[in-house]
């Protein structure tokens, strides 16, 4: 990203080169010139700045116009929230995060909440997990594209999604039906890192809640099978719990 009075600062010439009057002239007048510049953009709004044809700010608005159609589109895999995940209202208040589950991972922004109506999906009380995506992943958004010929069952058994995880993980999957850090919910993660409450799936209300970012590997059939799940809101049986 990159800021626009920092390179203009840059263009600022040392005086000190040239000894004859001519050379001086012409470096006090450019700089002159970039003060000038700089007392612009402090004296108005930068999203007001215009490269010819679009503002800052129109496109800005284009941009979540154009997310809210694809929001309301998908009404069952998008969520918002005045609060993120930790419980604290997004950038102290006055602001909310909207966010969509796609097939390839979850993609977030954030706006004022004089917007939030625009949005038509679930209302949370805090913001789901994220997942590390940035501003480089909304490409995943295209991936919605396709859900429509996705298919995925109504419910499922857990033992299926158990042993999904432990073939993608060559290892023993355990099941934390406690976690002191995770409310009305249980995971379930690799036996190596159960201790410390890490997770590769979480599942809350009989539904995967969230999936692991470290588990997404877009090449594997079973990580692929259970974000089908979880975009559709699969029920999911809980046929270990006796065990």
């Amino acid at each position: 990203m990159i800021d626009l009075k920092k390179e203009i600062e840059k263009l600022k010439v040392n005086e000190s080169f040239g000894n004859d009057g001519y050379s001086y002239g012409l470096l006090e007048g450019q700089n002159k010139g970039i003060k000038q510049c700089l007392q612009i953009i402090d004296q108005y709004n930068i999203g007001e700045l215009s490269d010819g044809y679009h503002t800052f700010n129109s496109l800005y608005e284009q941009r979540m116009y154009l997310f809210a159609t694809i929001v309301n589109q998908n009404k069952d895999k998008a969520w918002k929230s005045y609060k993120h995940e930790d419980g604290e209202l997004c950038f102290g208040g006055g602001w909310f995060i909207v966010g969509i589950d796609t097939p390839n991972g979850s993609y977030t922004y954030h706006y004022e909440n004089k917007y939030y109506d625009l949005f038509e999906c679930e209302e949370l009380e805090c913001g789901k997990h994220w997942d590390g995506h940035t501003d480089k992943d909304v490409d995943r958004v295209l991936s919605l594209a396709n859900y429509n010929i996705i298919t995925a069952p109504k419910t499922i058994k857990l033992s299926e999604i158990v042993s999904k995880l432990e073939k993608h993980y060559n290892t023993e999957i355990v099941i934390n039906r406690k976690p002191t850090s995770y409310y009305n919910c249980y995971i379930l993660c690799r036996k190596s890192i159960a201790e410390n409450e890490d997770y590769e799936l979480l599942i809350r209300d009989n539904k995967i809640d969230d999936i692991d970012e470290f588990c997404c590997y877009p090449n594997d059939d079973n990580i692929k099978w259970l974000y089908t799940l979880w975009i559709a809101g699969t029920i999911i049986e809980d046929d270990l719990k006796d065990e």
